[in-house]
Protein backbone atom coordinates (compact mmCIF):
# COMPACT_ATOMS: atom_id res chain seq x y z
CA UNK A 1 0.00 0.00 0.00
CA UNK A 2 1.33 3.41 -0.95
CA UNK A 3 2.32 5.58 1.99
CA UNK A 4 0.85 8.51 0.08
CA UNK A 5 -2.64 7.00 0.12
CA UNK A 6 -5.10 9.46 1.61
CA UNK A 7 -7.49 8.70 4.42
CA UNK A 8 -11.23 8.32 3.88
CA UNK A 9 -14.31 9.50 5.77
CA UNK A 10 -17.16 7.02 5.90
CA UNK A 11 -20.66 7.65 7.17
CA UNK A 12 -23.23 5.02 8.07
CA UNK A 13 -26.89 5.69 8.88
CA UNK A 14 -28.94 5.31 12.02
CA UNK A 15 -31.60 2.61 11.98
CA UNK A 16 -35.05 1.81 13.29
CA UNK A 17 -35.79 -1.75 14.34
CA UNK A 18 -38.70 -3.83 15.70
CA UNK A 19 -41.22 -1.84 13.62
CA UNK A 20 -44.30 -3.40 15.23
CA UNK A 21 -43.29 -7.03 14.68
CA UNK A 22 -40.88 -7.34 17.55
CA UNK A 23 -37.07 -7.58 17.68
CA UNK A 24 -35.07 -9.34 15.01
CA UNK A 25 -37.63 -9.10 12.21
CA UNK A 26 -36.78 -6.01 10.20
CA UNK A 27 -34.91 -2.72 10.24
CA UNK A 28 -34.86 0.53 8.26
CA UNK A 29 -31.91 2.84 7.57
CA UNK A 30 -32.53 6.57 8.11
CA UNK A 31 -31.23 9.23 5.74
CA UNK A 32 -29.87 12.32 7.48
CA UNK A 33 -28.69 10.89 10.80
CA UNK A 34 -25.33 9.11 10.61
CA UNK A 35 -22.11 8.34 12.45
CA UNK A 36 -18.73 8.95 10.82
CA UNK A 37 -15.41 7.11 10.95
CA UNK A 38 -12.20 8.47 9.42
CA UNK A 39 -9.56 5.89 8.45
CA UNK A 40 -5.98 6.84 7.61
CA UNK A 41 -2.97 4.67 6.78
CA UNK A 42 -0.47 4.42 9.63
CA UNK A 43 3.25 3.74 9.87
CA UNK A 44 2.50 1.39 12.78
CA UNK A 45 1.14 -2.08 12.12
CA UNK A 46 -2.37 -2.93 13.29
CA UNK A 47 -5.32 -0.74 14.20
CA UNK A 48 -5.26 2.29 16.48
CA UNK A 49 -8.14 4.37 17.81
CA UNK A 50 -6.76 7.91 17.89
CA UNK A 51 -9.74 10.15 18.62
CA UNK A 52 -13.43 9.96 19.57
CA UNK A 53 -15.72 13.00 19.51
CA UNK A 54 -19.43 13.52 20.10
CA UNK A 55 -19.93 10.54 22.41
CA UNK A 56 -20.09 12.40 25.75
CA UNK A 57 -17.35 10.01 26.98
CA UNK A 58 -19.61 6.97 26.62
CA UNK A 59 -17.29 5.05 24.28
CA UNK A 60 -14.15 3.39 25.57
CA UNK A 61 -10.88 4.72 24.16
CA UNK A 62 -9.61 1.14 24.20
CA UNK A 63 -10.41 -0.12 20.70
CA UNK A 64 -10.91 -3.72 21.76
CA UNK A 65 -13.59 -2.73 24.29
CA UNK A 66 -15.87 -1.10 21.72
CA UNK A 67 -18.36 -2.80 19.41
CA UNK A 68 -16.59 -1.16 16.47
CA UNK A 69 -13.22 -2.43 17.65
CA UNK A 70 -14.44 -6.00 18.13
CA UNK A 71 -15.78 -6.01 14.59
CA UNK A 72 -12.62 -4.40 13.17
CA UNK A 73 -10.38 -6.95 14.87
CA UNK A 74 -12.57 -9.79 13.59
CA UNK A 75 -12.25 -8.32 10.09
CA UNK A 76 -8.47 -8.03 10.53
CA UNK A 77 -8.26 -11.68 11.53
CA UNK A 78 -10.04 -12.73 8.31
CA UNK A 79 -7.70 -10.89 5.95
CA UNK A 80 -5.04 -13.61 5.59
CA UNK A 81 -7.78 -15.94 4.31
CA UNK A 82 -8.34 -13.43 1.49
CA UNK A 83 -4.66 -13.16 0.58
CA UNK A 84 -3.99 -9.93 2.47
CA UNK A 85 -0.84 -9.91 4.56
CA UNK A 86 -1.32 -7.82 7.70
CA UNK A 87 2.16 -7.87 9.27
CA UNK A 88 3.09 -4.42 7.96
CA UNK A 89 -0.39 -2.96 7.50
CA UNK A 90 -1.67 -0.28 9.83
CA UNK A 91 -4.58 2.16 10.09
CA UNK A 92 -5.55 4.99 12.42
CA UNK A 93 -9.23 5.40 13.27
CA UNK A 94 -11.11 8.53 14.26
CA UNK A 95 -14.74 8.37 15.41
CA UNK A 96 -17.28 11.18 15.08
CA UNK A 97 -20.38 10.09 16.96
CA UNK A 98 -23.46 11.94 15.71
CA UNK A 99 -26.27 9.47 16.43
CA UNK A 100 -27.41 10.00 20.04
CA UNK A 101 -26.82 7.11 22.45
CA UNK A 102 -29.61 5.27 24.21
CA UNK A 103 -32.43 6.19 21.84
CA UNK A 104 -32.96 2.89 19.99
CA UNK A 105 -31.48 4.21 16.73
CA UNK A 106 -28.89 1.52 16.17
CA UNK A 107 -26.55 2.60 18.98
CA UNK A 108 -23.07 1.49 17.86
CA UNK A 109 -24.13 -0.47 14.75
CA UNK A 110 -23.53 2.54 12.49
CA UNK A 111 -19.95 2.87 13.75
CA UNK A 112 -19.38 -0.82 13.08
CA UNK A 113 -20.75 -0.45 9.56
CA UNK A 114 -18.69 2.64 8.77
CA UNK A 115 -15.48 1.12 10.11
CA UNK A 116 -15.78 -2.20 8.27
CA UNK A 117 -16.85 -0.58 5.01
CA UNK A 118 -13.93 1.86 5.20
CA UNK A 119 -11.28 -0.72 6.07
CA UNK A 120 -12.48 -2.96 3.25
CA UNK A 121 -12.34 -0.06 0.78
CA UNK A 122 -8.85 0.97 1.93
CA UNK A 123 -7.69 -2.57 1.18
CA UNK A 124 -9.36 -2.57 -2.28
CA UNK A 125 -12.32 -4.69 -1.14
CA UNK A 126 -10.95 -8.18 -0.45
CA UNK A 127 -14.34 -9.06 1.11
CA UNK A 128 -17.55 -8.93 -0.90
CA UNK A 129 -20.16 -6.55 0.59
CA UNK A 130 -22.31 -9.30 2.12
CA UNK A 131 -19.22 -10.94 3.64
CA UNK A 132 -18.83 -7.94 5.94
CA UNK A 133 -21.73 -9.22 8.05
CA UNK A 134 -19.55 -11.98 9.55
CA UNK A 135 -17.08 -9.65 11.29
CA UNK A 136 -19.91 -7.16 11.94
CA UNK A 137 -21.73 -9.70 14.07
CA UNK A 138 -18.64 -10.06 16.26
CA UNK A 139 -19.48 -6.57 17.54
CA UNK A 140 -22.44 -7.86 19.53
CA UNK A 141 -24.80 -5.36 17.88
CA UNK A 142 -28.22 -6.55 16.70
CA UNK A 143 -28.10 -8.15 13.25
CA UNK A 144 -31.03 -6.12 11.95
CA UNK A 145 -29.35 -2.81 12.84
CA UNK A 146 -26.08 -3.93 11.25
CA UNK A 147 -27.85 -4.89 8.02
CA UNK A 148 -29.59 -1.51 7.85
CA UNK A 149 -26.46 0.54 8.56
CA UNK A 150 -24.23 -1.47 6.22
CA UNK A 151 -26.57 -1.83 3.26
CA UNK A 152 -29.37 0.72 3.67
CA UNK A 153 -33.04 0.29 2.79
CA UNK A 154 -35.89 -1.49 4.56
CA UNK A 155 -34.88 -5.09 5.25
CA UNK A 156 -36.62 -8.25 6.40
CA UNK A 157 -34.45 -10.62 8.45
CA UNK A 158 -35.41 -14.02 7.10
CA UNK A 159 -32.89 -16.20 8.96
CA UNK A 160 -31.02 -15.61 12.21
CA UNK A 161 -28.04 -17.94 11.91
CA UNK A 162 -26.37 -17.55 9.54
CA UNK A 163 -27.90 -14.11 9.13
CA UNK A 164 -29.87 -13.70 5.92
CA UNK A 165 -32.05 -10.79 4.89
CA UNK A 166 -34.12 -9.51 1.99
CA UNK A 167 -34.39 -5.88 0.97
CA UNK A 168 -37.91 -4.62 0.38
CA UNK A 169 -38.86 -2.70 -2.75
CA UNK A 170 -40.10 0.68 -1.53
CA UNK A 171 -42.43 3.32 -2.96
CA UNK A 172 -41.21 6.90 -3.12
CA UNK A 173 -42.28 9.41 -0.52
CA UNK A 174 -41.96 7.52 2.75
CA UNK A 175 -40.72 9.51 5.75
CA UNK A 176 -40.22 8.77 9.42
CA UNK A 177 -40.99 11.31 12.10
CA UNK A 178 -38.60 10.32 14.87
CA UNK A 179 -38.81 11.91 18.30
CA UNK A 180 -36.87 11.16 21.44
CA UNK A 181 -37.90 12.41 24.90
CA UNK A 182 -35.05 13.43 27.22
CA UNK A 183 -35.74 10.52 29.55
CA UNK A 184 -34.33 7.06 30.13
CA UNK A 185 -36.16 4.16 28.53
CA UNK A 186 -37.60 2.95 31.81
CA UNK A 187 -38.88 6.44 32.60
CA UNK A 188 -40.90 6.51 29.41
CA UNK A 189 -43.36 4.02 30.96
CA UNK A 190 -42.71 1.76 28.01
CA UNK A 191 -45.32 -0.95 27.65
CA UNK A 192 -44.98 -4.11 25.65
CA UNK A 193 -47.17 -4.14 22.56
CA UNK A 194 -49.35 -7.22 22.25
CA UNK A 195 -48.12 -8.50 18.89
CA UNK A 196 -50.40 -10.55 16.69
CA UNK A 197 -48.98 -13.95 15.87
CA UNK A 198 -49.45 -16.81 13.47
CA UNK A 199 -51.85 -16.36 10.59
CA UNK A 200 -52.62 -12.68 11.24
CA UNK A 201 -48.93 -11.70 11.29
CA UNK A 202 -48.25 -13.57 8.05
CA UNK A 203 -51.19 -11.81 6.44
CA UNK A 204 -49.88 -8.45 7.64
CA UNK A 205 -46.39 -9.12 6.25
CA UNK A 206 -47.88 -10.18 2.92
CA UNK A 207 -49.91 -6.98 2.84
CA UNK A 208 -46.79 -4.96 3.66
CA UNK A 209 -44.90 -6.46 0.71
CA UNK A 210 -47.78 -5.81 -1.72
CA UNK A 211 -48.27 -2.26 -0.42
CA UNK A 212 -44.59 -1.44 -0.96
CA UNK A 213 -44.49 -2.87 -4.46
CA UNK A 214 -47.62 -1.04 -5.63
CA UNK A 215 -47.43 2.16 -3.51
CA UNK A 216 -50.72 1.18 -1.88
CA UNK A 217 -50.57 3.44 1.17
CA UNK A 218 -54.06 2.53 2.36
CA UNK A 219 -53.09 -1.14 2.48
CA UNK A 220 -49.80 -0.19 4.14
CA UNK A 221 -51.71 1.56 6.91
CA UNK A 222 -54.02 -1.43 7.31
CA UNK A 223 -51.00 -3.73 7.55
CA UNK A 224 -49.04 -1.66 10.07
CA UNK A 225 -51.50 -0.10 12.49
CA UNK A 226 -53.06 -3.31 13.89
CA UNK A 227 -49.56 -4.52 14.75
CA UNK A 228 -48.59 -1.26 16.44
CA UNK A 229 -51.41 -0.14 18.75
CA UNK A 230 -50.42 0.01 22.41
CA UNK A 231 -52.77 -0.32 25.37
CA UNK A 232 -55.31 2.40 26.10
CA UNK A 233 -53.98 5.05 28.45
CA UNK A 234 -50.34 4.18 27.86
CA UNK A 235 -47.49 6.59 27.14
CA UNK A 236 -47.18 5.31 23.57
CA UNK A 237 -50.92 5.21 22.89
CA UNK A 238 -51.30 8.96 23.52
CA UNK A 239 -48.70 9.72 20.85
CA UNK A 240 -50.14 7.11 18.47
CA UNK A 241 -53.52 8.82 18.59
CA UNK A 242 -51.93 12.13 17.52
CA UNK A 243 -50.07 10.41 14.66
CA UNK A 244 -53.19 8.55 13.53
CA UNK A 245 -55.23 11.76 13.53
CA UNK A 246 -52.58 13.45 11.35
CA UNK A 247 -52.62 10.67 8.75
CA UNK A 248 -49.61 8.63 9.89
CA UNK A 249 -49.27 5.11 8.51
CA UNK A 250 -47.97 3.67 11.80
CA UNK A 251 -46.29 4.62 15.07
CA UNK A 252 -44.14 2.50 17.36
CA UNK A 253 -41.13 2.43 19.67
CA UNK A 254 -37.70 2.01 18.12
CA UNK A 255 -35.65 -0.68 19.81
CA UNK A 256 -35.94 -0.41 23.58
CA UNK A 257 -37.21 3.17 23.41
CA UNK A 258 -37.80 5.84 24.52
CA UNK A 259 -37.60 6.95 20.87
CA UNK A 260 -40.87 6.70 18.95
CA UNK A 261 -41.02 6.55 15.15
CA UNK A 262 -44.04 7.39 13.02
CA UNK A 263 -44.29 6.60 9.30
CA UNK A 264 -45.81 9.06 6.80
CA UNK A 265 -46.20 9.19 3.03
CA UNK A 266 -45.43 12.91 2.73
CA UNK A 267 -43.54 15.56 4.64
CA UNK A 268 -46.51 17.88 5.21
CA UNK A 269 -48.35 15.27 7.27
CA UNK A 270 -45.13 14.57 9.15
CA UNK A 271 -44.60 18.27 9.88
CA UNK A 272 -48.15 18.73 11.16
CA UNK A 273 -47.79 15.67 13.40
CA UNK A 274 -44.42 16.94 14.61
CA UNK A 275 -45.99 20.25 15.67
CA UNK A 276 -48.79 18.48 17.54
CA UNK A 277 -46.46 16.03 19.26
CA UNK A 278 -44.03 18.75 20.35
CA UNK A 279 -47.00 20.60 21.87
CA UNK A 280 -47.99 17.38 23.64
CA UNK A 281 -44.53 17.03 25.19
CA UNK A 282 -44.35 20.72 26.05
CA UNK A 283 -47.61 20.43 27.99
CA UNK A 284 -46.01 17.62 29.99
CA UNK A 285 -42.87 19.76 30.50
CA UNK A 286 -40.71 17.18 28.75
CA UNK A 287 -37.82 18.03 26.42
CA UNK A 288 -37.70 16.16 23.15
CA UNK A 289 -35.52 15.91 20.05
CA UNK A 290 -37.22 15.28 16.74
CA UNK A 291 -36.27 14.64 13.12
CA UNK A 292 -38.12 14.07 9.86
CA UNK A 293 -36.02 11.57 7.93
CA UNK A 294 -36.33 9.74 4.63
CA UNK A 295 -35.18 6.13 4.16
CA UNK A 296 -31.46 5.77 3.41
CA UNK A 297 -30.97 3.60 0.33
CA UNK A 298 -27.17 3.37 0.36
CA UNK A 299 -26.01 2.32 3.82
CA UNK A 300 -22.33 2.91 4.60
CA UNK A 301 -20.63 5.14 2.02
CA UNK A 302 -17.44 7.12 1.56
CA UNK A 303 -18.11 10.86 1.62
Amino acid sequence: MSKAQLGVKIKAPASLSQLSWGPGCMAVALEGLADEVIIRPSQEAGLQLLEVTGDQKQLSRNLGETAMGKAALAFWALLPDYGVETETLGFELEVRKKIPFGLGLGNEAALVAACLYGLNKQLKSPLMPKELMLPALASGCAAEDLVASLYGGWNLIVQESPCQWRRMALPKGLYFLVFAPKVKAQQAQREEIALQTGKSSLQALSALSWAFNYSDFRLLEEALWPQAWAEEGSFLRAVQEIVHAEGGLSCHYSGQGPTIAALFNNTLKAEEAQTAILAHYKAKKQRVKSWILSIDQEGAIIE
